[in-house]
Parts: structure tokens; sequence; C-alpha cells
């Protein structure tokens, strides 16, 4: 299976490109271009991407009850439910937080800093 996202990773890309276009870092046809690769990415099958369901955010509901010690944000709870139910075994993040609560899931952790 080819590494999968889910529709929050697309809708955090695009806010995370408006944002730094807005801020100058990048221009509108670069954030254009990131986006139409990620879309090649999924068009080609490089990338699935996991639609959400309400069973996401009651797993995730869970899951901030369950890893209560970390300081878990409701959108990486949703992140790390959804990871888990597809049986994930490694998960990418620039999230320090995130990172420490799936690795005390028992996944892999590819921190990008």
């Amino acid at each position: 299976m080819p590494p999968a996202i889910n529709t929050l990773t697309i809708l955090e890309l695009r806010r995370l490109l408006g944002r730094r276009c807005r801020a100058g870092d990048i221009d509108r046809s670069e954030e254009q271009l990131v986006v139409a690769a990620l879309e090649q990415q999924i068009q080609v099958g490089l990338l699935t991407v996991c639609a959400l369901e309400d069973s996401h955010a009651r797993a995730a509901i869970d899951l901030l009850a369950e890893l209560r010690a970390h300081s878990l944000r409701a959108l990486d709870a949703l992140h790390l439910a959804i990871a888990r139910e597809l049986k994930a075994q490694t998960l990418a993040t620039s999230d320090g937080r995130m990172a420490e609560a799936a690795g005390s899931l028992g996944f892999t952790v590819q921190l990008f800093v």
C-alpha cells in the first residue's frame, strides 16, 4: 500500500501554503506548483487519500483520554486515530508533540524539522 494521507492533511497543507504565501515566503505560482504536485501524486497512486469518517472523530476522542499524559491537540488525535485504523507502522510529522504521542502508541516516527 502506498503512503496514506487523509483529507485533513490536504486541508492543513492548503492552510499552510496560504499562510506562507501571505507572509511572502512563497509566491502564488509556487503555492500552485505544490498543490499540483500533490494532486498528481494522488492521481497516479503514489499517495492514498483516506476520507474522514465520524468513527475517526470518536476514535480521536478515545485517544485523547488514552494519551492524557500528552498535550495532544484535537487534529493531531484525529490524524493518529486514522493512522491507527489504517494499521500504519510509520507516521511522518513535523510536530514534536504529535511525534511523542505517536511513539507512545507504537508507531515508528519520522520527525521532520
